[in-house]
């Protein structure tokens, strides 16, 4: 007997469990979340681990610097990241993506 648990992970957790899946295979474990999240149609180039990460950190914090506090990371790093996703993505600003993600997130308005 299964169970579907994804509705009980957060972002951060139904990532990392993608990237365990798909250990091997990169590519696929980056294809294989955004469709589920729903958000694959929305780019020209698949983002990049580093991009994932800098966009799930997004739905929770809205500054570059609180960003960086999250991932440990220099916010010239965040601005780098948020710069190629901006590339990325197709006739979408970045803000419309992130609230994708939100509203398709079950724990978006957990505290």
């Amino acid at each position: 007997m299964s169970s579907n648990i994804t509705d009980k992970l957060t972002l951060e957790e139904l990532w990392v469990m993608y990237k365990r899946h798909y250990l091997i295979n990169k590519q696929a474990a980056i294809q294989k979340f955004l469709t589920h999240i729903g958000i694959i149609n929305l780019f020209n180039e698949y983002p990049t681990e580093a991009e994932i990460r800098i966009l799930i950190a997004k739905t929770r914090a809205d500054s570059y610097k609180k960003i960086a506090q999250l991932l440990n990371l220099s916010v010239k790093t965040v601005e780098t990241h948020l710069g190629n996703l901006k590339q990325k993505v197709k006739n979408f600003d970045l803000n419309s993506i992130i609230y994708s993600i939100k509203i398709t997130d079950p724990h978006a308005l957990d505290l």
